[in-house]
């Protein structure tokens, strides 16, 4: 997989995929924001010109903490360390920013908690009726 970081023209691409991937539905405006803000936040992973991972993920500059808004891996690409090499470019770039601390919102019922369990993140909160469909979230979070 090829990584590259976000570029505006791919904006379409990117709803397409998520469109395809989850169930959650964004405003296209906070791809463009996050990017304006922190452009080495959202990185994409490519096959053969097709985005099949994403990660994206803002500093909140008061805290120190990156904050992942998202990671995405086409099914088909799962399980095999392309989340993994995500979370660790991510995390590598926010380091060398200053952060101490990543936070994230998974839904309750994912199978992506054993994934975060096993980067070494922690439960933290629970956030009821946090998702469009009404799922509750668990909050995770991980000291750098």
């Amino acid at each position: 997989m090829e990584y590259i970081l976000f570029r505006p023209e791919l904006l379409n691409k990117v709803i397409a995929f998520l469109d395809e991937n989850i169930t959650e539905r964004y405003s296209p405006k906070i791809f463009t924001k996050i990017h304006n803000l922190w452009p080495e936040g959202f990185i994409i992973g490519l096959i053969n010109n097709e985005i099949k991972s994403l990660i994206c993920g803002a500093i909140v500059p008061s805290s120190k903490k990156l904050r992942i808004l998202l990671v995405v891996v086409s099914p088909e690409y799962r399980l095999q360390g392309y989340g993994k090499t995500l979370m660790n470019e991510l995390t590598n770039v926010a380091s060398s920013k200053g952060c101490k601390r990543i936070s994230l919102e998974v839904r309750n019922d994912s199978r992506a908690i054993s994934f975060y369990n096993k980067l070494q993140f922690s439960k933290v909160d629970f956030i009821p009726c946090y998702y469009q469909d009404g799922t509750d979230a668990i909050v995770m979070e991980k000291e750098l």
